[in-house]
């Protein structure tokens, strides 16, 4: 019986001393301009966020070339809520407060605990990135940081593959009813028309154009985009690759 109860003792200690493990991350975070002009609040959802937390500040606007130039200025965290936190902003240069508000959108990139796992897959980067990948036909996401957070793993990141590779064969198959195929002029597809490419999608293809995403990010970051367009759009550019050591 005293057996009994030491071992009771000491699981009990072990789950009081177990301690989740965590590691910190830069996440890149959207914030918006609400409509009066003064009120900035940054879309954090599940990622718990503190007051005085601090972070840079980039604009998402068109304009801007897909360089550092974007960088305005830094923000603090003046108050803390799961879902959405308010911001003050600082800036570099006093004209780039002119130019936030008219952008009225853009990134916080700030660094964050999140629970360490075995495994982060490609989609966690995207995520992280704040790029996020859509379906053609209702404009809904593949993945969803919140999630990727607690669950991800190379099951999931398998699945998500398959239907990204299935959305996009859907789209060359209704595009090919709509219009005649282009050509690709340049790159390893080059001579290739583009509709048969994307119905024989494979995922060593997929697998390079999402590690070109996270090498080239700031173009796509902040925002939603469709797989299939944006699949096609780096095929016909070239479908340029990024060189691992």
């Amino acid at each position: 019986m005293k057996y009994l109860q030491l071992v009771i003792i000491l699981i009990s200690i072990l789950k009081l001393n177990a301690q989740p493990a965590f590691e910190e991350v830069d996440f890149f975070l959207r914030y918006r301009l609400m409509f009066d002009d003064k009120t900035i609040v940054v879309d954090n959802a599940n990622i718990e966020l503190m007051n005085n937390d601090s972070g840079l500040i980039y604009a998402i606007d068109p304009t801007i070339d897909n360089s550092d130039n974007s960088l305005q200025g830094f923000a603090v965290i003046s108050e803390a809520d799961q879902g959405q936190s308010f911001i003050n902003t600082y800036y570099i240069l006093d004209t780039y407060e002119d130019q936030f508000h008219e952008v009225r959108k853009g990134l916080v990139r700030i660094n964050v605990q999140i629970p360490k796992l075995d495994y982060r897959s490609i989609f966690y980067e995207l995520a992280r990135l704040n790029i996020f990948l859509v379906d053609v036909l209702n404009e809904e996401r593949f993945y969803d940081l919140w999630d990727l957070l607690e669950t991800d793993n190379i099951i999931n990141e398998k699945l998500i593959m398959e239907k990204l590779m299935s959305d996009i064969k859907l789209t060359a198959v209704e595009m090919r009813e709509q219009m005649e195929s282009p050509l690709v002029e340049e790159g390893p597809f080059s001579g290739n028309d583009l509709f048969t490419l994307m119905e024989n999608v494979e995922i060593s293809d997929l697998s390079d154009f999402l590690d070109y995403l996270i090498a080239r990010p700031r173009k796509y970051m902040g925002e939603d985009w469709k797989i299939s367009e944006v699949y096609a759009t780096w095929i016909v550019s070239g479908a340029p690759r990024v060189v691992k050591n």
